[in-house]
C-alpha cells in the first residue's frame, strides 16, 4: 500500500469514528473515576463492516444485538481458534449520525459481523472486544446478555484500567499469537 493510500485509508477512518470520539470525550469530561467512556477512549477500535457473512450466521432481530451476537457465539466459543469474537461499544449509521450502544462479532480479519442492524453498509463501529471466558462468566454472574453497559458488571469492569484491560481479547493477525491484550 503505498504512503498516498495509507493516507486516505487514515483519513476516512478518523472522519468515521471522530463522532464517536467526541461523543465519548464530552461523557468523559470532568470524570474522575475510570468508567465505560474512559475504557473505550482507551481502549475501544474501529471496525469495518464485513461484506459477506460467515457461513452459520443470520440475523437476529432488532433491538436484540446483545442476544443475537451472543448466541451465534455460543457454538463456537469454546473453540481453540474460534472463527469470530463479541465485541461491544457504540455503532453509527452515517444516515442518522447518532452514535447507539451496540455489540456485533469481530472476525479474524477484524471486521464487524453486525447480526442486527439490516442495512449496515453505512455503519462505523468502535468498541472492545471481550475475551469469551470473559462473556461467559460475566453472563453467569449477571444472567443477562451484554457486557459494557451491563450495570451488574460496571464496579467489576470499570474498578481500574488494568482489570477492564483484563477482561479483553485480541483476535490477533494470521501469524501472529491471540490472547489477552498486551
Amino acid at each position: 500500500m503505498s504512503a498516498n493510500a495509507l493516507d486516505q485509508v487514515l483519513a476516512t477512518t478518523n472522519a468515521d469514528i471522530n463522532p464517536i470520539l467526541k461523543m465519548l470525550s464530552i461523557f468523559n469530561e470532568g470524570e474522575r473515576a475510570f468508567n465505560v467512556n474512559a475504557a473505550l477512549l482507551r481502549r475501544g477500535r474501529h471496525f469495518r463492516h464485513i461484506d459477506r457473512y460467515p457461513v452459520g450466521t443470520r440475523k437476529g432481530r432488532l433491538g436484540e444485538c446483545y442476544k443475537n451476537c451472543t448466541q451465534a457465539l455460543m457454538p463456537v466459543i469454546c473453540d481453540p481458534d474460534p472463527p469470530y469474537f463479541y465485541a461491544e461499544g457504540y455503532a453509527m449509521n452515517a444516515e442518522l449520525g447518532l452514535p447507539l450502544q451496540h455489540a456485533w462479532l469481530v472476525n479474524t480479519d477484524d471486521q464487524a459481523i453486525d447480526l442486527t442492524w439490516r442495512d449496515n453498509k453505512s455503519v462505523t463501529y468502535y468498541g472492545v472486544i471481550f475475551r469469551p471466558a470473559f462473556l461467559l462468566e460475566a453472563m453467569r454472574f449477571t444472567e443477562v446478555y451484554g457486557v459494557l453497559f451491563n450495570p451488574g458488571l460496571q464496579d467489576r469492569l470499570f474498578h481500574d484500567a488494568d482489570v477492564f484491560k483484563s477482561t479483553l481479547c485480541r483476535p490477533g493477525l494470521p501469524g501472529l499469537p491471540r490472547g489477552a491484550v498486551a
